[in-house]
């Protein structure tokens, strides 16, 4: 009798530590988060998913962006479209989190894009700052700067 009351508080006790540690082993963390929303921004542009894309901007006016190809300073949240013939790759992402809600992605990406001229494939390296922000329970990014790695 005293063996079958052991072995039921034993089960007890470790269906109880089970229940306790599974909601922390399955939330993801607030750095995992904000890095999903670099991984998805690769995603978007790889896929040319504009819809994608656009879900991860903060669409306000004060959202801004430094291109190194296009305007030197774009205000309004991201409405260019995706890459599309460029495949976009991520190196050595870093979050640094800022507080609870805000955040900033630093990292490298390697753009290859096939000149439609020469028929070459040309790569280039950027340098990448993703500023993100929790806005109503969501990562979003609010700026965005990049530019080319010199050759």
């Amino acid at each position: 009798m005293r063996t079958k009351t052991f072995i039921g508080f034993l089960t007890c006790m470790s269906l109880a530590l089970f229940l306790c540690i599974t909601p922390y082993a399955n939330a993801a963390s607030a750095e995992d988060e904000v890095l999903q929303v670099a991984t998805n921004f690769v995603k978007a542009m790889n896929d040319d998913d504009s819809k994608l894309l656009a879900s991860l901007w903060y669409q306000s006016p004060k959202t801004s962006y430094f291109n190194p190809g296009g305007k030197f300073l774009t205000q309004g949240w991201m409405t260019n479209t995706p890459g599309g013939k460029e495949m976009f790759t991520m190196n050595h992402p870093q979050v640094t989190m800022l507080g609870d809600n805000a955040a900033f992605i630093t990292g490298y990406y390697t753009i290859m894009k096939s000149d439609e001229a020469t028929k070459q494939l040309v790569i280039d390296y950027v340098k990448e700052t993703l500023i993100v922000q929790k806005i109503q329970g969501k990562w979003l990014i609010v700026h965005e700067h990049s530019s080319f790695v010199p050759k």
